[in-house]
This record gives structure tokens, C-alpha cells and sequence, in this order.
């Protein structure tokens, strides 16, 4: 069991095996501007804050290996890798509300208004 306090809401949580040792880590996303990583025991790995609620958290697989893209509702949008530090950042106009990757590498944002498509590079 795994219990951890974030400060607010965990509004996203998400599973994949960032390190590549054959188990998921865990990631969720609070309105408390945080993305959390923990390990497969549970314990926490690493933190990063995006400055504004997040609101979009998904992973990406390039040439092996598995990124983390989390975005907050004022348009900040970062690429981390699998210790969560910022790869990319970049800012997308208006509050972003949803990402699906296809394909393995390019990932399609939706805000209130449009839907955008990205291609992951490393």
C-alpha cells in the first residue's frame, strides 16, 4: 500500500517503466503544480513543479527511451526524462486540457479551442 500527501487534489496518475528495469513507476499530477514519480516500491523518486495546476500527463517512448510530458492549465507544457528533469519546454496558447500520443511519438494536445499535434525528439 502507498500513501503519500501531495497537498491537494491528484487529479492524474499515470504507470510506466521510465528506468527500464521491467517494472512501472508511478506518476500523478496534482493542482498543487506538481508531477510525482515513485518507484515500484512506492517511495518517492522525484518532483517537479510546473507553476500552475497540471492538467495534462502522459509518457512517450524515443530511441528506447520513455519521457514524461505534463502540461498545466496556463499553457506551460515540459518534456522530462525518466529523473525528471526538464528536457523541452515550450508554451502552447490557452489552458491545456488533454494529450494522446499516437504512434509512439507524436503526441496531440487538446485546449479549448484546438487540438494539436506534436512529434517527440529527444
Amino acid at each position: 500500500r502507498m500513501k503519500y500527501n501531495t497537498g491537494d487534489d491528484v487529479k492524474l496518475v499515470r504507470t510506466a517503466d521510465l528506468d527500464g528495469d521491467q517494472r512501472d513507476e508511478i506518476l500523478a499530477a496534482s493542482l498543487s503544480h506538481n508531477v510525482y514519480c515513485f518507484g515500484s516500491d512506492g517511495e518517492r523518486q522525484w518532483r517537479r513543479d510546473l507553476g500552475a495546476p497540471v492538467s495534462v500527463l502522459t509518457t512517450v517512448s524515443v530511441d528506447n527511451q520513455v519521457f514524461v510530458i505534463a502540461g498545466a492549465t496556463d499553457g506551460t507544457l515540459l518534456t522530462l526524462d525518466a529523473n525528471g528533469a526538464v528536457r523541452r519546454s515550450s508554451s502552447i496558447a490557452g489552458t491545456l486540457r488533454d494529450a494522446v500520443v499516437l504512434d509512439d511519438t507524436t503526441v496531440v494536445l487538446s485546449t479549448a479551442k484546438e487540438l494539436i499535434a506534436l512529434k517527440a525528439a529527444p
